[in-house]
């Protein structure tokens, strides 16, 4: 029997990760793709340097994935036996198009822009700190770009995460999925 694959996308903090693993401890034998372990390296031409006096780059598009990769990963995992459950998680997991008819079900996580804001403040990232003027001209605007994409795709569901908690989240999500494998 193939495995149940759930996409998870949306808001910057606004909880993917976190609800892939909680969702992972369910099964028997999952596997949790999580696409920041496909953003390219900073050396790689088609990375986007959008504020060079910081040496930022935009991690918030498409294009700073290894997307070849990342499909690649979502087949493989899928192909292996004994696999009960796929998770893919990531910001632009909905912006590829060669996975959508992999997903069972698509979860997109909603935030507004005061709760983004105060979540992405208390978060601390490798190599550098947040930008004010990134978080403003690339990361609230991808995300807007993301969710007007997710608004047209068949099987999305929208989880409100400003209102929402992890565990009222995590319920509903348990609770939509077919019965028999978990």
């Amino acid at each position: 029997m193939p495995p149940i694959v759930i996409g998870i996308g949306g808001c910057s903090s606004s909880g993917k990760t976190t609800l892939a693993s909680w969702l992972a401890r369910c099964y028997k034998k999952p596997v949790v793709i999580s696409l920041d372990k496909f953003y390219l390296m900073e050396d790689n031409p088609k990375l986007e340097k959008v504020i060079p006096e910081l040496n930022m780059f935009n991690y918030d598009h498409i294009s700073a994935f290894d997307v070849r990769a990342i499909v690649r990963a979502v087949k493989d995992a899928i192909r292996k036996e004994s696999i009960d459950l796929v998770v893919v998680e990531g910001i632009v997991v909905f912006e590829i198009p060669s996975l959508q008819d992999f997903f069972t079900r698509k979860y997109f996580l909603k935030l507004d822009s005061e709760e983004f804001k105060r979540r992405r403040k208390l978060r601390v990232y490798p190599g550098a700190p947040d930008c004010d003027k990134y978080v403003e001209n690339f990361v609230w605007p991808g995300y807007l770009h993301f969710l007007d994409g997710a608004q047209n795709q068949e099987k999305m569901v929208f989880l409100d995460s400003t209102y929402l908690t992890l565990e009222q989240m995590f319920s509903i999500i348990k609770r939509d999925l077919p019965q028999e494998s978990h």
